[in-house]
């Protein structure tokens, strides 16, 4: 038999030593173990990482039990795929298959009961069904003689068999990022739930059905209390998916709309609510007429399936008087909000936006958030979906979309630039400076050149930074290095210029311009600017007008550094061969090949190291690309949208933080569009266009009352 401890000892092994820490694909039960994954390269990844620490820990696998690549798994007695889970097909014949004798003994009741009970969450009415099974088999020892086999059992066991092997029974998977709503109910028979969600295309799913029957005490309580149970019951029977998350509950019991919210309550409900409900997130108790309250209440009356309608109902009561009524009048009467009841003013919708303006918009109310505005409004007037048009209203506020800072991640996944073949195959060229005040050569800027596969840079202090300085330094590295294939830089006037693109151009090198004030177009330069100017203003007096004198040793430290992306230092990959340092001792080299040889093998060496530093850039090209894009939503813009531009270099802080409005014209990667000026009231500049990334958009709202 082994000790009672054993399995629960042993499923705490296993979680600790396999699926700890990796929950999001990996779940164990006892010696069962399940991978689940969102795709086939993920899959491969998780199965590698299980498989070795069953090997590290001398495990071994049964293959003829061992199942890979599969959309569809059977785990506990359930069937799962991506559409949901449905009872195993093999659990389902053995019932149907399974001949109760006319008079079964109570062990054989029992068996069968509680077999076909473990399927029960998906059986539509299951406690009215088995209702009389359970009546007849639920007897303590003293008073198993007692147990009588009728009729009434025996249909039951039948329509039970038909039930549950007819047409296919799903519970669907919850979206984690959609709200749920869990429906409860009670009867003097039983309590029954239904856990639910609203997908966004409208469509009602169900992911849990509950209900038990009462017990002795319980069929006792008031109407309130066993209302109240229901709630309680389905709450922490679902606490897996509740927990942590925001959930809406529906009732046909209106006075316990406010049962989460009333502080001073004593007896049984204030312990409920304390000791239970404080640690759940609900954001509503919704009042739900019984009559379209049907599937928690027939499944208290025993379980019932949803019927996916949902009543916009509201847990007040108005006293209705002639010539005071709206379309929702009927449905109200006072609000009880704690122990007090407050007469709000129902403002209807023609009146909402003059409302909205003082509380919002009015100069003692100062543009101020959602959050704050709501709180100033809830208590004084009521109208149906009153936060959401709060939101709405604040989200369209012309004043408040163009002053107010963007505080989220930025819509748009990050835009790997594709790792060249080849030094010089991607350059990228920018300056840096100017400095406060020239050195004693008049210098004030810096111009660098950095390549994005050796990461080697070039640099030169120049004077200006003009178009002539840009055009001269890149005839002087392609002179001494050859010309790039790319060449990546801002749209500065100096690099749109007749001459730099003339240059350029006559060198047979594309000219990629970046996105104008977004450094991450051209992030390997500007990376590297970051770099050589502290290491710069470490060598210089205090005086900095010498700085001009120590950049091209800084520069030369830099490429002779090993550089952290391709664990190589520039100059070896750039030459194929390390640099003698100044520093280094001297060393006699002498080599015995031949010339031929050798050049053959600096040919290997160079394929070798280019290798080896293109698969450790993509590497960390992944690995940043997946930090950057985690909870990031893609771009939510279209070719036509209305959009606010942020304003680059504001004269005054009282200015506008964004300007507009543009109008999208087209996008021209993941994260970066084309806008145009939109101006109906005025010919001037309507063909001006600019190019902007999402990190510096913003959608234009209208408001409507609905």
């Amino acid at each position: 038999m082994g000790l009672t401890n054993a399995p629960p000892i042993f499923q705490r092994i296993m979680y600790n030593l396999i699926a700890n820490g990796r929950e999001q694909y990996c779940l164990v039960y006892l010696d069962d173990i399940i991978i689940f994954s969102k795709n086939f390269e993920d899959h491969l990844k998780h199965l590698d990482e299980i498989l070795n620490v069953l090997n590290n820990h001398r495990f071994q696998l049964n293959p003829i039990k061992c199942s890979k690549i599969k959309n569809k798994i059977d785990y506990l007695g359930h069937s799962i795929d991506e559409y949901g889970i449905t009872p195993l097909h093999d659990n389902i014949k053995a019932i149907r298959e399974l001949q109760l004798p006319d008079y079964p003994t109570l062990k054989q009741a029992n068996e069968f009961i509680g077999g076909i009970g473990f399927y029960r969450k998906f059986i539509r009415n299951f406690s009215k069904i088995a209702g009389s099974i359970h009546h007849v088999t639920n007897l303590t020892k003293n008073k198993k003689h007692k147990f009588i086999w009728g009729d009434e059992q025996r249909q039951a066991v039948q329509q039970l068999k038909m039930i549950i092997t007819g047409p296919e029974l799903v519970l669907e998977f919850p979206d984690p990022d959609l709200p749920f709503t869990l429906s409860t109910d009670a009867s003097r028979l039983g309590l029954g739930a239904v856990l639910k969600q609203m997908t966004r295309d409208g469509k009602l799913k169900i992911i849990y059905y509950l209900s038990r029957v009462l017990s002795k005490s319980e069929s006792r309580y008031s109407t309130t209390e066993l209302e109240a149970l229901a709630m309680i019951w389905a709450v922490v029977k679902l606490r897996s998916y509740l927990l942590g998350k925001d959930f809406t509950v529906e009732t046909d019991h209106c006075p316990l709309c406010q049962f989460h919210k009333k502080k001073s309550r004593n007896g049984r409900l204030g312990r409920w609510s304390i000791d239970i409900l404080f640690e759940y997130n609900i954001t509503e108790i919704k009042y739900k007429k019984g009559k379209c309250h049907c599937d928690a209440d027939l499944l208290s009356r025993y379980p019932l399936h949803t019927d996916g309608n949902s009543l916009k109902s509201i847990s007040l009561t108005r006293k209705q008087e002639e010539g005071y009524l709206f379309p929702h009048a009927d449905e109200l009467d006072d609000v009880v909000r704690g122990t007090t009841k407050i007469k709000l003013p129902w403002i209807p919708k023609s009146m909402i936006n003059q409302v909205m303006f003082l509380y919002h918009d009015h100069h003692t109310a100062a543009h101020l958030g959602s959050n704050k505005t709501s709180h100033k409004l809830i208590n004084k007037y009521y109208w149906p979906n009153m936060q959401v048009t709060i939101n709405d209203y604040i989200k369209a506020c012309g004043k408040c979309t163009r002053y107010n800072y963007i505080r989220t991640k930025r819509p748009g996944k990050m835009n790997i630039i594709p790792t060249p073949d080849e030094v010089t195959g991607l350059v990228g060229m920018d300056y840096w400076g100017p400095t406060n005040y020239p050195t004693a050569r008049g210098n004030r800027y810096v111009i660098t050149l950095t390549d994005y596969l050796s990461k080697f840079a070039f640099a030169r202090a120049v004077k200006t930074n003009s178009a002539q300085e840009a055009a001269d330094f890149f005839l002087d590295v392609c002179y001494h290095y050859g010309a790039p294939s790319k060449l990546i830089t801002d749209q500065g006037s100096h690099f749109v210029a007749e001459l730099t693109r003339t240059i350029i151009e006559s060198c047979n090198t594309t000219h990629i311009l970046a996105t104008p004030y977004h450094p991450t177009s051209n992030a390997q330069t500007e990376r590297f600017n970051a770099t050589f100017a502290p290491a710069l203003s470490k060598l210089t007096s205090d005086q900095t007008l010498d700085w001009d004198e120590f950049l091209q040793p800084v520069i030369y430290a830099y490429n002779t550094s090993r550089h952290t992306t391709t664990s190589l230092t520039p100059f070896q990959i750039m030459f194929t061969r390390e640099n003698q340092l100044i520093m280094d001792p001297k060393q006699v080299k002498i080599s015995l090949m031949k010339p031929n040889e050798y050049c053959e093998k600096a040919k290997q060496s160079r394929v070798l190291i280019l290798n080896h530093v293109k698969l450790n850039i993509k590497h960390q090209h992944q690995l940043a690309k997946t930090r950057y894009d985690k909870n990031r939503p893609d771009p939510k813009y279209v070719k036509g949208d209305l959009v606010l531009v942020r304003v680059i270099n504001r004269t005054s802080k009282f200015q506008e933080k964004f300007e507009g409005p543009y109008r999208v014209i087209n996008q021209i990667g993941p994260a970066t569009f084309i806008v145009k000026i939109e101006n109906p009231d005025s010919d001037e500049n309507t063909n001006y266009t600019k190019q902007v990334t999402t990190a510096d958009m913003k959608h234009i709202f209208s408001f409507e009352v609905v």
